[in-house]
């Protein structure tokens, strides 16, 4: 349909003030135009408009949910009232019109379907309309007819405001999980890198080059990565090329991480643990919502909200009755380390509520904000009055309704009660933030797990140098026996033992030979000599300490 006849349409909808023919449309227009501006348009031009003005009831039988502050009853002289947003609406035009109400309240306070709740009212037509700020679904098109939009809603959900960020702990805060992967990455392939290019540099090579080792190369990335010093000191240009960029990388990785490891550690600005309804199910976080009303009915149906049914169906999400959805009744669920779901109106009363009741009970400023919305919403949806299908009250109730809306006098009168500032916001903005213990969980965990490795080490090394103790002692206890079981022989004079010749007054030496060689013990050479008085000793060979034994016959 073009614009030219949008604009038709309209010009129409205000001739028919004028008068009551509509043959100003043309026969293909009117078969082009949607089934919304059936209700809007032609029902308007319709000839018996002017009687339905006229012959309008001076009674209306309304019905409407309990949905505090949007809408709800009470008592007044026996007989049930319409208080809240909706009510307040619903007077204007009821001092416009000059008609009466009377109120049919459902068994049950759910939206329902076409034999319960509000809905049901209006499909059997026991009422004239629902004077409620109902949530436009398209499951409830075939059971009522919506009138003109009052405004859209969010849902979104309330929990309990987080001690620390859901980024974690500070000292991985800084980057993001990504960034610390390539990291690691980088530390692992740079030092196999640095050794590859080296090695190829001094096979080329003519010159003497340096060559360092695969363990030297790692080491040298992961101190440079610590920002600690090293012993290895290239001489050619092609190293210190590759040295100086790795600095240079550290430099500037280090510079950022220092940077906003202080912006964490300092500012008050975190991040939720749930951002959307698939946080919610992934997580397995616990929630509830009121049961019969918008959210229900959306997430029985499947088609929106998938994540919520699949949560629902593994017993992490509940449809509860919450009385009426009063503040207290929700704050106990939330206490409870459950989410609340539900309408962004409400849980921004919610908030500002307990922020009023904390602070007449004197409690310090700091801790007054004790509950946070999640940024965004989770279901976004429009809302209107309804009708039974087929009623033509709703041609002369939404004239009205639409100047209202138009106005800004709907969008008014739902925010009056809310305070003109957001209260307890996600971030709480120049309020000093001083570092807590958690801040430093991280910190823990790290001297734990290098205390430990270096015990787990130091047990490995420990075992290491008794298993190699023990085969020393067998070693020398095999040598001790080969050296006892020698013949006596007196000591050579020191001068023919520095020629390393046998001595001539111990002929018997020579004729022995395999008792007269050098034992090597420990990796050096020994004589074994005979004192005096019999007992065997071991003089180095050829040592300077050699010439501090002299022997006499």
């Amino acid at each position: 349909m073009t614009g030219f006849e949008l604009m038709l349409i309209e010009i129409c909808s205000i001739l028919q003030n004028v008068t009551s023919n509509n043959s100003c449309l043309p026969s293909q227009v009117k078969k082009e135009i949607p089934s919304r501006y059936d209700d809007q348009v032609f029902s308007a031009v319709a000839p018996y408009l002017s009687e339905t003005r006229n012959n309008f009831p001076t009674e209306l039988r309304i019905t409407t949910l309990q949905d505090p502050p949007l809408s709800g009853t009470k008592l007044v002289n026996g007989s049930l009232v319409g208080v809240g947003h909706a009510f307040y609406i619903f007077n204007l035009m009821q001092a416009k019109l000059n008609f009466t109400y009377k109120i049919i309240l459902p068994e049950r306070n759910i939206l329902g379907d076409e034999s319960s709740g509000v809905f049901g009212l209006l499909y059997t037509k026991q009422v004239d309309m629902a004077v409620a700020f109902l949530p436009v679904l398209s499951e409830a098109h075939n059971t009522v007819k919506y009138g003109t939009y009052l405004d859209e809603m969010e849902w979104t959900i309330l929990m309990k405001r987080p001690q620390e960020s859901a980024t974690g702990s500070g000292l991985l805060a800084p980057f993001d999980t990504t960034v610390w992967i390539l990291i690691l990455i980088s530390v692992i392939i740079v030092g196999p890198t640095i050794y590859i290019l080296i090695y190829i540099r001094s096979k080329i090579s003519q010159e003497k080059s340096e060559r360092y080792s695969v363990a030297t190369c790692m080491w040298f990335v992961y101190g440079a990565l610590l920002k600690q010093g090293s012993t290895i000191s290239p001489v050619t240009d092609s190293a210190r090329l590759l040295f100086a960029t790795w600095w240079i990388f550290i430099t500037i990785l280090t510079s950022f991480y220092t940077a906003n490891l202080t912006a964490f550690l300092t500012l008050s600005q975190f991040t939720l643990p749930i951002k959307s309804v698939d946080d919610l199910a992934s997580k397995g976080q616990v929630w509830v919502a009121e049961k019969g009303l918008a959210l229900d009915m959306i997430v029985a149906e499947g088609n929106e909200l998938q994540p919520l049914n699949l949560s629902t169906s593994k017993g992490k999400g509940h449809f509860v009755d919450l009385r009426n959805k009063s503040y207290s009744t929700v704050i106990r669920h939330i206490d409870q380390n459950k989410m609340f779901l539900g309408e962004k109106h409400f849980v921004q009363g919610l908030i500002f509520y307990d922020y009023i009741d904390k602070s007449h009970k004197g409690i310090d400023e700091g801790k007054r904000c004790t509950y946070v919305i999640m940024p965004g919403h989770i279901l976004l949806k429009r809302r209107a009055f309804a009708y039974p299908l087929g009623s033509l009250i709703n041609v002369v109730m939404d004239k009205h309704i639409l100047a209202l809306v138009e106005s800004g006098i709907v969008k008014y009168i739902t925010t009056a009660y809310l305070p003109g500032t957001e209260i307890c916001p996600l971030n709480l903005g120049s309020k000093e933030r001083q570092l807590r213990n958690s801040d430093l969980t991280m910190t823990y965990k790290v001297v734990f797990i290098g205390f430990t490795v270096a015990a787990v080490a130091f047990l490995v090394e420990l075992l290491y140098l008794c298993k190699c103790k023990k085969k020393k002692k067998k070693k020398n206890d095999r040598l001790g026996r080969t050296i006892h079981a020698l013949p006596m022989y007196a000591a050579a004079p020191p001068s023919e033992f520095l020629k390393r010749s046998p001595p001539p007054q111990y002929q018997k030496v020579a004729e022995h030979q395999e008792y007269a060689k050098k034992h090597v013990i420990n990796g050096r050479d020994y004589y074994v000599v005979i004192e005096q008085h019999g007992d065997k000793r071991l003089v180095p060979a050829r040592t300077p300490s050699a010439l501090l034994f002299q022997y006499t016959a």
